[in-house]
């Protein structure tokens, strides 16, 4: 069993509202602008309108609409250097991980880049909506695996994650990056895909538990932040630090899904923070279109 600093101290969240100083609700809705720009044919108007005017900040790099499989799915990235804090964000947009893009996002944290001069004492934040969450997720533990950067240089924070790798996997990422959070809107489906293995002794309305004695099926790293209900300013949100740990039973997972409520479940995953994300980002994030041109897609957009 691998090694894992163990969260089993703080006691199982309730329907409550309970926060502790680590998650960042301020600086997950800059990510999630980020994360959003990575739709977009060019990132530089959602960037201009996210990052602080003084900051010194370039792109450093941006690959869009590369080809991802043979049935014409395409993914991307694009990567931020900021000289006024020291960091370096990746943002991941995809709908399916191959090794190129991966190998790609990864130089943006390689010493041996010439970021102008810039060395090992830049920290890297992570991002990425949906499956680019997932290409986020792989590219951060890969990074800290390949020696590139140690943990607590790495931050990851994701939205609409789908889950990637086994239990084994989830323990080793939690050791390796403690600052990984990943954000769930509601009744978004996409967290909960491919399934978890359930443990049918325990049962609740209809739902049961995720098995972290199976390693065969999927399971979720990183600590869930759950919104309940909308994701307003001041809204209510879980850091879900209960019991199985990574897959907490009384936050999303505890939901159960009706195939008649399916569209809803697909607007509450392209919609995180009040906005329609893929199309938020081709706006260029402009708040007074929050919509944008958004026309009912397939679940990944």
């Amino acid at each position: 069993m691998l090694l894992f600093v163990c969260l089993c101290l703080f006691s199982i969240i309730n329907a409550q509202d309970q926060r502790s100083a680590v998650y960042n609700e301020a600086e997950a809705r800059e990510l999630l602008n980020l994360a959003a720009a990575a739709y977009a044919e060019n990132p530089l108007p959602c960037l201009n309108r996210t990052l602080p005017s003084g900051a010194k900040w370039s792109i450093f790099k941006w690959t869009n609409n590369t080809d991802c499989d043979l049935f014409g799915d395409t993914c991307g990235f694009y990567s931020i250097v900021d000289e006024t804090n020291n960091l370096i964000t990746v943002v991941f947009r995809g709908t399916k991980t191959t090794e190129q893009l991966l190998t790609e996002g990864l130089d943006s944290s390689e010493p041996k880049v010439n970021f102008y001069n810039i060395g090992l004492n830049y920290d890297v934040t992570f991002t990425g909506h949906s499956l680019g969450a997932a290409l986020a997720s792989l590219a951060a533990l890969r990074t800290v695996l390949e020696n590139l950067r140690n943990g607590n240089q790495i931050k990851m924070v994701n939205f609409g994650q789908p889950r990637v790798g086994n239990v084994d996997l989830a323990m080793k990422h939690d050791q390796l990056l403690p600052y990984s959070f990943r954000v769930v809107h509601s009744m978004d489906i996409v967290p909960h895909i491919p399934a978890c293995a359930k443990n049918h002794s325990v049962e609740q309305d209809d739902s049961s538990p995720c098995n972290p004695d199976n390693k065969k099926k999927s399971y979720h790293h990183g600590v869930e932040i759950w919104y309940p209900n909308t994701m307003n300013p001041g809204d209510q949100y879980i850091e879900c630090l209960g019991q199985p740990t990574d897959e907490d039973f009384s936050c999303s997972d505890k939901n159960t899904f009706s195939l008649n409520s399916y569209q809803s479940y697909i607007a509450d995953h392209r919609h995180y923070f009040e906005v329609e994300v893929p199309s938020f980002g081709e706006t260029g994030c402009n708040l007074n279109d929050p919509e944008g041109d958004y026309v009912e897609q397939g679940i990944f957009g």
